[in-house]
């Protein structure tokens, strides 16, 4: 199995197969659910791929690392689904 990666904005990408959900997020949520988890925008575990841009979705990793992209969440499902969509159509 090859991997596969989607944009995630401002040139930024991620393993399809390594996301676990994809959530439409903006400041104030991304923000409690850092607190939630004892984890800020500094921590090992958060990855900002907004490019000072406004947080749009939070992508959850199998690994329970964090990335904020600037992406809306409905952006990157469709990515996600197209990658796995020619995944399917290899095998």
């Amino acid at each position: 199995m090859s991997e596969k990666f989607i944009n995630i904005g401002n040139k930024n990408f991620t393993n399809v197969d390594k996301i676990k959900n994809i959530i439409a997020a903006d400041a104030d949520k991304v923000r409690r659910f850092l607190k939630k988890h004892n984890l800020d925008r500094s921590s090992m575990k958060v990855t900002d791929a907004t490019g000072e841009r406004e947080v749009r979705s939070m992508l959850l990793l199998d690994d329970d690392s964090v990335t904020l992209s600037s992406v809306s969440s409905v952006a990157l499902s469709k990515r996600a689904s197209a990658y796995m969509e020619t995944e399917d159509n290899e095998e």
